[in-house]
């Protein structure tokens, strides 16, 4: 019976059994959340993996703050949300392409290889973005790319 029991916890440790990251929010993007990671879930495992292990938490921010922090919780700001939110196809590709680019920052901030302050760790985080829509072909995942190109040119003209 002890032999059982470690085997069960060995195969738990080993089968993905991880804490969740927490979703703090309305109901509204809670569900938002929860849809951009079943699309992660559905077609990229990897990074869906890799955005469950790395950010802690979600939440909802009002303070006007849209970003990683350095314990790993992404907070998103109110406005940003309601911009991802304005057409219903269309969201679900931009909050898993946002998970997916604060969860790269997440990972870099948990292995310590993250330079928050260089482009260059912008860019990967925009690369992976990009990696992930480009599997699609239909409006909603190009408008959504198409909204992660601007943003990136937006972000290089800033000088950051």
């Amino acid at each position: 019976m002890k032999r059982l029991l470690i085997v069960m916890l060995i195969a738990l440790l080993f089968t993905g059994c991880r804490s969740r990251m927490k979703i703090e929010g309305t109901p509204e993007f809670k569900a938002d959340i929860q849809q951009g990671l079943a699309l992660i879930k559905e077609h990229s495992p990897e990074q869906y993996k890799m955005v469950l292990e790395n950010i802690t938490r979600v939440y909802l921010d009002d303070k006007g703050f849209n970003g990683i922090h350095t314990d790993r919780s992404y907070s998103m700001d109110k406005l940003a949300h309601s911009q991802y939110a304005v057409y219903d196809e269309y969201k679900p590709y931009q909050i898993a392409a946002v998970l997916i680019h604060e969860g790269t920052h997440a990972k870099r901030i948990k292995d310590g290889t993250a330079r928050l302050k260089e482009p260059y760790e912008e860019e990967l985080a925009y690369n992976a973005e990009r990696e992930f829509l480009k599997q699609f072909n239909n409006y909603a995942s190009l408008a959504a790319l198409e909204y992660v190109e601007l943003s990136y040119q937006a972000w290089k003209k800033q000088g950051k």
